[in-house]
């Protein structure tokens, strides 16, 4: 909805609604795509960033986008995170972004924009037994607020 790919009319319901340029976005870490949205971002000027890309690739990447005068938004699904750091929902999907990777990512986005929004999304607390992905959570807001992680 965010870049006007989908939710077209809930969208127009907001007033002053404008999509986020989607050279301007970057899909961080994902990895379990149905065939749907695979097609639909390969469709788009969205940069889809592999795991393995974060944080080593990931200054070019954004280097290469204008953001100039842009305003920042990161919206973070938390089951970005590798299940060995905890179970964000369910089920896990292998292969994720460690806590470093993510707070390294953070750093880099956070050094091309300044964040002024963001959201912490996909997180079931019932699979959280150890509460490790809630702490993740905390440490991904402190790498967004810039306090470190």
């Amino acid at each position: 909805m965010t870049t006007g790919l989908c939710w077209r009319g809930l969208a127009d319901t907001v007033p002053g609604f404008r999509p986020v340029e989607q050279q301007a976005t970057f899909l961080l870490g994902a990895r379990d795509l149905d065939a749907a949205e695979a097609i639909l971002l390969r469709g788009s000027a969205i940069s889809l960033v592999k795991v393995g890309q974060i944080p080593q690739e990931l200054p070019g990447i954004v280097a290469r986008a204008s953001l100039a005068d842009t305003l920042g938004y990161l919206h973070l699904d938390l089951d970005v995170l590798d299940p060995s750091v905890g179970h964000a929902n369910y089920p896990p999907v292998a292969d994720g972004l460690s806590l470093a990777q993510l707070s390294g990512a953070i750093a880099v986005i956070r050094a091309h924009v300044p964040l002024r929004a963001a959201a912490l999304t996909s997180y079931a607390p019932e699979g959280d037994h150890n509460q490790a992905i809630a702490r993740a959570a905390f440490a991904a807001i402190d790498a967004i607020l810039g306090s470190g992680a």
